[in-house]
């Protein structure tokens, strides 16, 4: 009877242990791999074209500091490009689609690389500039009389901060003044990589960025490539609002306070504080 006892506690005992082992003991079940924790992000850099509110130190575009009195820090290369004699894409001012944007016209025929008044965002489809419905101070170039008082534009219609993301803006008039003043840089055309352009040199610290002659599409036109450089400053021309500030160089000079037609399609190189 003693012996009948103790061997039904024995296997208990060993069912016990089996029962035991089965669940798992001290070791914990697997996990599943998502792959999400372990993301490649490339040299440890992010692209916040997605979201503009990561941290700066995120950013991957590369810029250039010239030494300029006002700190800002210059982009290696425009917006659309990869590198600085690239031409990148062209940009009505205050759009943020490129120069890949498709137009319907009036008989349904679809136009690719248009840029006029009835192609551009916010002339209201009209054929002229007296049509705007944003960025405007004269009622005589507003819709039905419109104005808004801006004169510079909004982080929403500003690409260099809608495709780079924070930090990022494109340049005013005034640091594209500053960006080609002599007594603060030195400015040579030149070729890189068998591109034309504008190479400039800051006098403070010998730093220098190189602006490729891009030209600028105008209606279906692409006009003046490897002979001007044509770049927008966000600041609009005031007493015309239909025009807005830019960068015009070529190889016998040029200058920062150029006024072109809001509908034309310019590049664009970004630029961010220190």
């Amino acid at each position: 009877m003693k012996k009948t006892f103790l061997f039904m506690i024995f296997m208990m005992m060993g069912i016990w242990c089996v029962t035991m082992t089965s669940c798992g003991g001290d070791d914990p079940a697997p996990t599943q791999q998502t792959g999400n924790d372990d993301k490649e992000e490339g040299n440890g850099t992010t692209d916040n074209s997605d979201n503009p509110n990561k941290p700066d130190e995120t950013v991957k575009y590369q810029y250039v500091d010239l030494g300029l009195p006002s700190g800002t820090l210059w982009a290696t290369f425009n917006v659309g490009a990869t590198k600085p004699e690239e031409s990148g894409d062209y940009f009505a001012w205050g759009e943020t689609a490129s120069d890949g944007k498709i137009y319907k016209g009036d008989d349904d025929q679809i136009i690719k690389n248009y840029f006029d008044w009835p192609s551009y965002k916010y002339c209201n489809g009209g054929e002229s500039d007296f049509e705007l419905t944003k960025y405007c101070q004269d009622k005589f170039y507003g819709y039905r009389g419109f104005t808004d008082g801006k004169t510079e534009l909004d982080l929403a219609d500003d690409v260099a901060y809608n495709k780079w993301g924070m930090g990022w803006r494109m340049p005013s008039s005034s640091q594209m003044e500053e960006l080609i003043d002599g007594s603060y840089t030195t400015l040579e055309w030149t070729v890189l990589n068998h591109v034309a352009g504008l190479k400039i040199t800051g006098k403070k610290n010998g730093n220098s960025i190189f602006l490729p002659a891009a030209g600028h599409r105008v209606i279906f036109k692409l006009a003046d490539k490897d002979t001007v450089c044509h770049y927008w400053a966000r600041s609009l021309y005031t007493n015309q609002p239909s025009f807005a500030f830019n960068l015009v160089f070529g190889s016998d000079g040029g200058h920062a306070d150029y006024i072109t037609r809001r509908c034309y399609g310019l590049s664009v190189r970004p630029v961010r504080n220190q």
